[in-house]
C-alpha cells in the first residue's frame, strides 16, 4: 500500500465531505417534502373528518347536552331558592309548616290529649275514652302509645 499524501488525502476529504453535504441537502428536501405531504394529509383528515355525519352528529349531541345542562342549572338555581324560601318560612315564628292548614287533622287538639291522659291515668276504660272523644280504635290506641313513650 501507497502512503497518501497529504494533498491526496486533502483532496479526498474534500470529496467526501462535498459528497456528505450534498447528501445532506438531500434528505433535507426529502424532510422537507414529507413534512408538506403529512400537512396536507393533516388537513385533509380534519376536513374530510369535520365533514362528515359522525362529526355532525357528534357536534348536535354535544350541542343538546350543553343545553340539558344549561337547563339543569337553572333548575338548580330555581330549587335552591325554592329551599331558602321554605327554610326562612319555617323559621319565622308563629307559621305551620303548612300554611294552609291541609293535610290530615289530628283526631285530639292539645285539650283533648290532656284530659285523655288524665282519664288514661284514672282508669278509664278502652270504650269509654272512645266513645267520650270520638276515636277510632286505631286512634285510641295510637294517642295511649304516644302517651307512654313521652313518660
Amino acid at each position: 500500500m501507497a502512503i497518501e499524501t497529504v494533498q491526496e488525502k486533502n483532496k479526498r476529504l474534500t470529496k467526501e465531505v462535498q459528497e456528505l453535504k450534498k447528501a445532506l441537502a438531500d434528505m433535507t428536501d426529502i424532510v422537507i417534502n414529507k413534512d408538506k405531504e403529512i400537512d396536507r394529509m393533516r388537513k385533509r383528515v380534519e376536513t374530510d373528518f369535520a365533514g362528515s355525519p359522525t362529526y355532525l352528529q357528534m357536534c348536535e349531541k354535544i350541542k343538546r347536552l350543553n343545553a340539558e345542562v344549561t337547563l339543569a342549572e337553572k333548575r338548580i338555581v330555581v330549587l335552591q331558592q325554592r329551599c331558602s324560601e321554605y327554610s326562612q318560612r319555617s323559621a319565622a315564628p308563629g307559621l305551620k309548616h303548612n300554611e294552609r292548614g291541609a293535610g290530615r287533622k289530628k283526631a285530639l287538639s292539645e285539650d283533648q290529649i290532656a284530659e285523655f291522659e288524665k282519664l288514661l291515668q284514672q282508669g278509664a276504660g278502652e270504650k269509654q275514652l272512645r266513645e267520650r272523644f270520638g276515636l277510632s280504635r286505631s286512634s285510641y290506641f295510637l294517642y295511649k302509645k304516644r302517651l307512654a313513650e313521652k313518660q
